[in-house]
């Protein structure tokens, strides 16, 4: 327990040294002040819990100091010592908020005082108590503003996922009839008459029906089973939804996957949705273009281990921003451009899939996101596994290593 401390001035030569040693001897920690400036700077650093204060208060100065004890030490309690005082001016004292008590100078006996001094420091001590109260009361008060507001964010959210639904639902009945009408009609058209522009028109059409179904799975509530998941087709799947979104910002892709497959007992929806708020985040810090780099490898050797590294070319996050990252509704931006639960969410989901996650930044370097999970199985012998996650590039049209934009449709949700 810290030691009672008590801040003695006495500018009326109110208290005498058997007097202060009796307050060492009841094991308070005395500070004896000579001058009001010195106890002004000592009350400001070390905020004692009692002033004990010997002065004329009929000089309106020393009720100006009261008022100046308060102000540099709010739970400071103040037991005032004077012989005679004005009843106006004992009242102006007690308006200062922090007068505890008033006596006369001690003469001989200072058990009233003792016990003054002693009601004064169960006071402080509330007030400190209060003022922690208070403290946690703010930070609640302002916890559930923001809970508030993301509840009334996340229900329109929902109303507008429903809408997404519908128009996912109605888009895809329309591309499917016009597929169908296309099938009719191309082989009733010779080449002459535009046959190739509808066979463009065609491969469009397919384009956009599988971004629609792709959008439609991610938007449809799932159940939490766990099945075989193709990690690559599913990262394909996520960058095929996201594509409008790359395009816009003029983001390429480079994806780099070891063996044909990698499968994980995993719930799909789950590990769907997981990798679409990271790529929203690797996008969102990448305003001016950049690379996004996606790859898959075994982890240290163990073919039944997958590590997966997503790496930006973005602005990186600041140093003193990443052990907040993962804390739900943290964010830097306003609740309409970010609820703070993206990467929240996302470990939360990988780590449901016994999965492990974790980030490295790098101001104006970008970031690395690290994935990894157990239990993988990799269809490729295990002799070509490094081989082919340096050489071989997935999804690329020109061997370039990039991947490059098509036509889709993305409901974000």
């Amino acid at each position: 327990m810290l030691p009672r401390t008590i801040m003695t001035l006495d500018l009326e030569n109110a208290f005498s040294e058997a007097f202060l040693l009796s307050l060492e001897i009841a094991g308070y920690e005395v500070f004896r002040m000579d001058n009001a400036a010195d106890a002004l700077i000592m009350a400001a650093s070390h905020s004692p819990d009692v002033l004990l204060l010997s002065a004329n208060f009929n000089d309106i100065r020393n009720v100006d100091l009261v008022r100046e004890f308060s102000r540099h030490a709010e739970r400071m309690e103040c037991v005032l010592v004077c012989d005679t005082v004005d009843l106006m001016v004992l009242a102006e004292l007690y308006d200062c908020g922090n007068v505890h008590s008033h006596r006369p100078r001690p003469k001989g006996n200072h058990a009233d005082l003792h016990r003054d001094i002693a009601r004064a420091m169960e006071r402080s001590a509330m007030r400190t108590q209060n003022g922690y109260l208070l403290v946690q009361l703010r930070d609640a008060r302002e916890e559930l503003h923001k809970l508030t507001e993301y509840m009334s964010y996340m229900e329109s959210r929902i109303v507008a996922a429903k809408i997404g639904e519908d128009m996912l639902d109605c888009s895809e009945s329309v591309l499917t009839e016009l597929n169908g009408l296309l099938d009719n009609l191309i082989p009733k058209i010779s080449s002459r008459h535009g046959n190739a522009e509808l066979l463009i028109a065609k491969t469009r059409i397919v384009g956009l029906l599988d971004s629609v179904r792709q959008s439609a799975n991610i938007l449809s509530a799932g159940d939490k089973s766990e099945k075989m998941t193709d990690v690559h087709e599913m990262m394909n799947n996520v960058l095929s939804v996201l594509d409008h979104l790359l395009q816009k910002r003029r983001i390429r892709v480079r994806t780099s996957y070891v063996g044909e497959k990698v499968s994980l007992p995993v719930n799909e929806k789950s590990l769907h949705q997981a990798f679409i708020h990271i790529i929203l985040n690797s996008i969102e810090a990448m305003h001016d273009g950049g690379v996004l780099e996606i790859s898959t490898d075994v982890l240290n050797g163990d073919p039944q281990a997958i590590l997966i590294v997503l790496k930006d070319s973005g602005k990186g996050i600041p140093a003193d921003v990443q052990p907040y990252i993962f804390e739900p509704f943290f964010t830097t931006h306003s609740m309409r451009e970010g609820t703070g639960l993206g990467l929240a969410v996302a470990k939360s989901m990988i780590e449901e899939c016994d999965g492990t996650l974790s980030i490295e930044s790098k101001i104006d370097e970008g970031t690395t996101v690290t994935i990894t999970f157990p239990g993988a199985i990799i269809e490729s012998p295990p002799s070509k596994i490094n081989t082919k996650a340096k050489s071989k590039v997935m999804q690329t049209n020109d061997g370039s290593g990039e991947r490059h934009s098509h036509h889709s449709l993305v409901f974000n949700v």
